[in-house]
């Protein structure tokens, strides 16, 4: 009797604490709260709050992730910009207009979609439903084949099998995948991928949205020129893609045969685009694409005075005297947040910039010769008639990160971006490069520091010791003499 009342209080008290409970849509009346989760007819994916793995304490999103896989997986996030800090008194609701909203712990509007509800006789009736695609849709209750709004307009990092990258020929607007700004920080990042802004039939990677790093050549109707292990049909993978290019839009997407595959391409952090597999005998994505192969192809993939080297077993290094700014990033392979130096510069600073005059000579910062270097591409040229002249422009302002002298002087300012090692002699945009860093972070300094103690204290004993070899010899002579 005890124990048959002991299982019935803990019944009740999971019931109490929020045990996740399944809903199949968010209707009036039906909003999805914490401890609950909007789940797909087959169970496929799974909608509600999460936290990112490396995220920020206190920061919650409304998310779509697979629902069977233990790895939990975003693929979509509703408020990228705006988390939320108290999720227990959030919750995701149809507002009066019939759109859908994610509303924070004060009542105000966390994220809304953006749906024209005002051909609809009751705009209130209208519900959201998760696709076993993945693809969030709100639609009229008595017509859920009247989709106005879905997810898979609005992609994010990821891109889903039967979903879109596409490009609105009505309104000019181009669709890509965005990269999260860190690993754990969904917001949007500094990379895309999407159709050419040209028109032309293809796909360009995109950093700050104008950089164009890399791009995957025209579609021939079989394969992209320039990426062709991309192909309409594959045989041994049993995927299709396909480009459809009418009056409404033009659009890249991709299916496959067997629908338990489990397939996503990713926007990753790291300015790559990644096709990730997921291996149900591992429990574990497999990658299986990355383009740009080259990874120092990136633009500042590596971060501020981060240094990229293709080949090494690290992408990344941080630039001597400096460490990463974030470890635990770093270790996961996120370089983003690049490096900080080890050492403060001791270069002082009067009121226009330049350096104090009065400042020691010892104590100046110094210059570090990196070799082998491309160089990073906002340098601005000085007039300089010769290698100590640049180095004389760069030391004497303050905020001069390094110099490079190649015929012309070249000064770089602030954050040094885009650094990569190991570049053949002789190729444009490279050579070596003077990394400014505070005079006890150059290879050598203390030693040769305590090489001239040394020496003045060796010079010193040997005067001593003439000295005292000189006193010697005089007493001796003295007591001699006068004997």
């Amino acid at each position: 009797m005890e124990s048959g009342a002991l299982l019935l209080g803990v019944f009740l008290a999971l019931l109490c604490v929020g045990v996740v409970r399944a809903a199949d849509t968010v209707a009036v009346g039906r909003p999805l709260t914490l401890g609950q989760t909007l789940v797909s007819p087959g169970r496929k994916f799974a909608m509600g709050f999460f936290q990112p793995d490396g995220g920020a304490a206190g920061s919650w999103y409304m998310g779509i992730w697979y629902h069977n896989i233990a790895v939990q997986t975003p693929v979509w996030v509703a408020n990228r910009d705006t988390p939320v800090s108290d999720p227990s008194s959030s919750r995701l609701a149809i507002t009066p207009d019939g759109n859908l909203a994610l509303f924070d712990g004060t009542g105000s509007i966390a994220w809304s979609t953006s749906a024209n509800t005002s051909g609809i006789a009751n705009a209130s009736d209208t519900v959201a439903v998760l696709l076993d695609t993945g693809n969030l849709v709100l639609s009229p209750a008595s017509n859920a084949s009247a989709v106005l709004w879905q997810s898979f307009d609005h992609v994010g990092d990821t891109w889903l099998p039967g979903g879109k990258l596409r490009r609105d020929k009505h309104t000019g607007e181009i669709q890509g995948m965005f990269s999260w700004r860190a690993r754990g920080d969904p917001a949007p990042g500094m990379y895309a991928l999407q159709l050419d802004p040209s028109g032309a039939p293809q796909y360009v990677l995109v950093a700050n949205g104008t950089r164009e790093y890399w791009l995957t050549g025209n579609w021939t109707g079989k394969f992209f020129t320039g990426a062709p292990e991309v192909a309409a049909s594959s045989g041994s993978s049993g995927y299709s893609f396909e480009f459809v290019d009418n009056d409404e839009e033009s659009y890249f997407t991709y299916n496959f045969a067997v629908n338990t595959t489990v397939y996503r391409f990713v926007m990753d952090v790291s300015g790559q685009v990644k096709g990730w597999y997921w291996v149900e005998a591992t429990q574990a994505w497999n990658l299986v694409y990355a383009e740009p192969k080259a990874r120092c192809a990136v633009p500042r993939g590596c971060g501020a005075f981060g240094v990229c080297s293709d080949g090494a077993a690290t992408a990344c290094d941080c630039a001597r005297g400096f460490r990463p700014r974030s470890p635990a990033n770093w270790g996961s392979g996120d370089y983003i947040d690049g490096c900080v130096r080890d050492a403060q510069l001791q270069c002082a600073k009067n009121s226009s910039g330049s350096v104090d005059t009065a400042t020691k000579k010892e104590s100046q910062d110094k210059f570090l010769r990196m070799d082998g270097m491309r160089f990073p591409d906002d340098g601005r040229v000085v007039g300089a008639a010769s290698t100590g002249d640049c180095q004389s422009a760069c030391h004497g302002d303050c905020t001069c990160s390094a110099y490079a002298y190649n015929t012309s002087c070249f000064l770089w300012h602030g954050d040094l971006q885009t650094l990569q090692a190991g570049i053949g002699d002789g190729q444009a945009g490279a050579g070596s490069l003077y990394l400014r860093l505070a005079a006890s972070e150059i290879p050598g300094a203390r030693s040769q520091k305590w090489r001239n103690i040394k020496i003045a204290a060796g010079a010193f004993g040997i005067a001593c010791f003439v000295v005292a070899a000189s006193i010697l010899l005089l007493s001796s002579l003295e007591t001699k003499i006068f004997k």
